[in-house]
């Protein structure tokens, strides 16, 4: 199996074994604060992942890309410059789910999705100062109108 993996050149490609899947790695940057604009972005390598692991975890390759995320916003759950695997089938939102949505000036941010028993949702940061990461309130139309790209499904960063 041949997969786009990172290399010397951005282009290069390699022999990959069979049971592992390379994820596409974007120059996007997500920003766990309050939106980040990217103007130019690129496959710059790419994330190997088991594919045992993506089928338990019910995850197709071809649905997954990896970022990065950038701000404070969403510690401690995700911490400035972790890299971030988004579904992209997944852009149905579910409560509490973590998401990457682009804003309506093109801005991309990575939030907390919460629904009342209302049904009204949320846009949420974890981080717990909520003077600086304050919630948004969403009306159904801004809902309707809101374009999730996907959900993150796994992070990874430093301890």
């Amino acid at each position: 199996m041949i997969e786009l993996i990172e290399g010397d050149t951005p282009n290069e490609v390699r022999e990959l074994p069979e049971q592992y899947a390379a994820i596409p790695q974007l120059t996007a940057i997500a920003a766990a604060g309050n939106g980040h604009l990217n103007d130019h972005v690129e496959v710059n390598g790419g994330l190997v992942f088991k594919r045992e692991w993506l089928h338990r975890k019910g995850l197709k390759p071809q649905h997954l890309i990896a970022f990065y995320a950038e701000g404070h916003s969403m510690e401690p759950t995700i911490a400035d410059g972790d890299v971030l695997l988004l579904d992209k089938s997944q852009t149905d939102p579910v409560t509490r789910g973590i998401y990457a949505i682009r804003r309506p000036n093109g801005e991309i941010s990575v939030k907390r999705l919460i629904q009342s028993l209302t049904g009204r949702w949320t846009i949420r940061s974890d981080n717990d100062d909520k003077r600086q990461f304050p919630d948004e309130p969403v009306s159904q139309d801004e809902m309707e109108g809101l374009a999730i790209l996907g959900r993150i499904v796994w992070h990874a960063g430093v301890l």
